[in-house]
């Protein structure tokens, strides 16, 4: 019983982490798309007398985007070393989201 609370915490944490990164890509796209368009402000001549404020505007604006983007890049950056040990053959890659809840399957009971 207690290996199964374990599992449904750990698959409710899964999912509220993947909506997390989900708003985070979304608020990153939008802060970049801003940035993108404060940096056509800057005077291309004297950017650093003249288009101060919108330098720093544009640095903030990509910072915040940065951080926002962090959830959903942690989520890919470990998905892709999992996949990048199975090409090694270290292991094969586990199919679904069955493996990360502990559910076992007739593959699973044959490895063990």
């Amino acid at each position: 019983m207690a290996a199964r609370s374990l599992a449904d915490s750990l698959k409710d944490i899964s999912e509220h982490l993947a909506g997390a990164a989900r708003y985070g890509a979304m608020t990153a796209h939008r802060l970049a798309g801003i940035a993108a368009q404060q940096v056509e402000k800057v005077d291309d001549a004297e950017p650093l007398t003249k288009s101060m404020q919108q330098l720093l505007g544009v640095q903030a604006l990509t910072k915040m985007a940065n951080g926002a983007s962090e959830i959903g890049l942690n989520l890919l950056r470990a998905n892709k070393e999992a996949l990048e040990d199975a090409s090694r053959g270290k292991k094969p890659a586990p199919a679904g989201l069955n493996h990360f809840y502990g559910e076992s399957n007739d593959t699973d009971a044959a490895d063990a």
